[in-house]
């Protein structure tokens, strides 16, 4: 998650597609990446775990294609350059591990719930808010309810996204097609394919 937030700049919380149920951080790359890094980024993200890389080796046999054995021929040593030309232009340019960088800013910050607000709860098949003392706070019921982030906790119904503050209270009209999180003082959202932060 922290290489597809650094190839992004998108807040992990938004990358993933609630109604495709898998990561669209594709859309959101400010570079683009090889098929090869991708599909090793895909696997690293899978919902199930099974489906993932179940080691660090089996992560770098994806990462290094088979070299081929070296031969007499000076055609040999032509292909296995033109191979590893191949691998250096998959992949993004990076440091190699061995070299150390110095982090000059901050590491962002991934947002969670604060202590104390209102938590989402299934309340038959639709979602509430309780607060700390199991109190139902919502008047209305949701098909879907994120967790509360700055203040500010993103409902769904039907297929319109919007937002309440931690009265239950929906202070932004359920307009939205897509909603995240906020994060830093602004949320993205879309409207017919469009993305924009509120």
């Amino acid at each position: 998650m922290t290489c597809l937030h650094l190839l992004t700049q998108v807040n992990p919380f938004e990358l993933f597609d609630t109604s495709e149920y898998k990561w669209g951080w594709r859309d959101f790359l400010t570079t683009p990446v090889s098929d090869a890094l991708g599909q090793v980024l895909e696997k690293m993200v899978q919902m199930a775990t099974k489906q993932r890389y179940q080691s660090a080796t089996e992560v770098l046999q994806d990462l290094t294609p088979p070299v081929a054995k070296p031969s007499m021929s000076s055609g040999s040593a032509t292909r296995t350059s033109r191979q590893t030309s191949k691998i250096k232009s998959a992949l993004p340019a990076a440091k190699l591990p061995n070299q150390v960088q110095t982090v000059t800013s901050a590491p962002t910050q991934i947002p969670q719930p604060a202590v104390g607000t209102p938590q989402p709860v299934e309340i038959g098949n639709k979602w509430g808010y309780k607060d700390q003392t199991g109190q139902v706070i919502t008047r209305l019921l949701f098909d879907e309810a994120k967790s509360f982030y700055q203040g500010l906790a993103a409902v769904r119904i039907g297929n319109k996204w919007g937002y309440i503050d931690k009265t239950g209270e929906v202070v932004l009209p359920l307009q939205f097609d897509k909603a995240g999180s906020f994060s830093e003082g602004l949320a993205a959202v879309s409207i017919d394919d469009k993305w924009g932060y509120i």
